[in-house]
């Protein structure tokens, strides 16, 4: 299940719980587009820590709609914390996507820490 929560913009919670179906994939691509008209200056939090992974056409999708929106995204989201248990936030080498990125990314390994980052770039100047 996809499950995007808005409750404490501008921290946006895009959680992915359990099993990810065909519609999941649908509602979370068209979750991303919806991205594009939040008001600037929000932080996305993007829980992985259940990713059932998406369909190839989903991530053909996915890399379209980043690589579209890049410019856009710069202007209105201000970073991007990836929340998954399975990693080394200090040792995961994803400098290919911290490039493609045109805001700071970081990896946590719990929502407690995501939402404190969130806040930590939150509170410092745009």
């Amino acid at each position: 299940m996809f499950v995007f929560e808005t409750d404490q913009a501008p921290i946006y919670v895009m959680r992915f719980v359990g099993r990810f179906t065909p519609a999941d994939e649908t509602i979370y691509l068209d979750c991303l587009q919806a991205l594009v008209e939040r008001p600037p200056g929000f932080i996305l939090v993007l829980d992985l820590r259940n990713e059932n992974r998406m369909s190839h056409e989903g991530n053909k999708q996915q890399a379209a709609w980043f690589k579209r929106n890049r410019p856009h995204l710069g202007q209105i989201c201000r970073g991007m914390v990836r929340v998954r248990a399975d990693i080394d936030p200090h040792t995961h080498d994803d400098a290919n996507f911290r490039k493609a990125m045109p805001f700071p990314i970081a990896n946590v390994n719990t929502e407690a820490e995501a939402l404190a980052w969130a806040r930590s770039i939150l509170e410092t100047p745009a």
